[in-house]
C-alpha cells in the first residue's frame, strides 16, 4: 500500500483479497464483513476502488473527503475510486460490503449506459436508504457470490462468479433507479457555491490555501463565500482548506515512505520548518511524531 513517491497508492482490491479471497478474478472484485479485512481505518487512506457498505445492524461516522456521514442499519454507503475515506466513530456495527475495481465496474455490459450516471451522483449523497426487502436481497447477492468465491467452483469458477457480480450491480441500479423517481430538491444559489468551492478546493489545495482565488474563480467576493460555507457546514473556507492539507499530510506521511522535508515540497510550503509548524498548529504533534507513532 505504501509507496516512495509523492503520491499515495491508495489501497485497492489486492490489498483485501489478501486478507479474503487470494489471487480471485484477477483483483476484480472482493467481499469483506469486518473491520479487520476492511480497508478503511482510523486514520485517512485513499481508496482505489468502488466500495458498497451495506449496514445491517449498529452504526459508524465515517468521513469522506473530509465530510461527515452517519450511517445506521439498511443504509448503504457509496465509496467511490480516489475518495479519502477514514472512520470517526462505531457502535456495535455489522454490515457486509462488495468492493469492486473501476476496471470490472467498466466491463460490466451497458453499466455505463444504465447505472454509472446514477452512480455518480453518490459523490454528493453517498448514504442511501434501503427497504427492509433491499437489504436482504443485497445480502442474499452477497452470500451467493461469497459462497462461490469460496468454494472450488469448477473451471468456470470465475465466470460464473463475475455473472453474480454483474446481477448484484444491477440490482443496486434498480434501487438507485427507485432513489431517482423520488422528488429531489433544487440545489440553491448557496449550495451551488458551497459545491464548486469543494470542488476547487479538491483540485487547488496544493496551490493555495488563498480564501481569495477561489471567491474569485465562483465570482462571489471572499466575506460572501465564507459566510455561505460556514453557515453550511459549520467552519469557514480557510478551515476547510487547512483541514484538506493536513488530510494529505497525514495520508502522506503514514501511507509512504516519504520525509516530513518531502511532504512539506509536496504540499507546496516553502520550507520544512514552515510545513513543521503548520501541522503542530492544527495536529498537536510534530509530522515526524506523527509518522512515527
Amino acid at each position: 500500500m505504501a509507496t516512495s513517491g509523492g503520491n499515495i497508492n491508495g489501497i485497492g482490491i489486492s490489498d483485501i483479497l489478501k486478507l479474503t479471497h487470494p489471487g480471485y478474478m484477477n483483483d476484480a472484485i472482493s467481499l469483506f464483513d469486518t473491520l479487520e479485512n476492511s480497508p478503511i481505518r482510523s486514520y485517512p487512506v485513499r481508496v482505489e476502488m468502488a466500495m458498497l457498505i451495506i449496514c445491517t445492524d449498529g452504526w459508524g461516522e465515517i468521513e469522506i473527503n473530509l465530510r461527515p456521514f452517519r450511517v445506521e442499519k439498511n443504509n448503504m454507503l457509496f465509496v467511490l475510486p480516489h475518495q479519502t475515506v477514514q472512520i470517526r466513530q462505531i457502535s456495535g456495527i455489522r454490515f457486509f460490503a462488495i468492493a469492486v475495481s473501476p476496471t470490472f465496474m467498466g466491463s460490466v455490459p451497458n453499466l455505463r449506459e444504465k447505472l454509472l450516471g446514477r452512480l455518480l451522483e453518490v459523490w454528493e449523497y453517498p448514504v442511501v436508504h434501503l427497504t427492509k426487502e433491499e437489504t436482504e436481497s443485497l445480502k442474499d447477492f452477497y452470500d451467493f457470490l461469497y459462497n462461490k468465491m469460496s468454494k472450488d467452483g469448477g473451471f468456470y469458477k470465475n465466470d460464473i462468479a463475475r455473472g453474480i457480480a454483474y446481477s448484484l450491480l444491477f440490482e443496486i441500479g434498480n434501487i438507485m433507479h427507485r432513489l431517482s423517481q423520488m422528488p429531489r430538491k433544487k440545489l440553491s444559489r448557496s449550495d451551488e457555491i458551497l459545491k464548486q468551492f469543494l470542488s476547487l478546493m479538491t483540485e487547488n489545495y496544493k496551490v493555495t490555501r488563498n480564501i481569495r482565488f477561489y471567491a474569485e474563480k465562483i465570482c462571489v467576493s471572499p466575506k460572501h463565500l465564507s459566510c455561505v460555507v460556514k453557515d453550511a457546514t459549520g467552519k469557514p473556507p480557510v478551515q476547510w482548506v487547512n483541514d484538506y492539507v493536513i488530510l494529505e499530510a497525514k495520508m502522506l506521511l503514514k501511507n509512504t515512505n516519504m520525509s516530513a522535508s518531502q511532504v512539506a515540497s509536496h504540499l507546496g510550503f516553502q520550507t520544512p520548518s514552515h510545513f513543521g509548524k503548520f501541522f503542530k498548529q492544527h495536529v498537536g504533534v510534530t509530522p515526524v511524531e506523527y509518522k512515527n507513532a
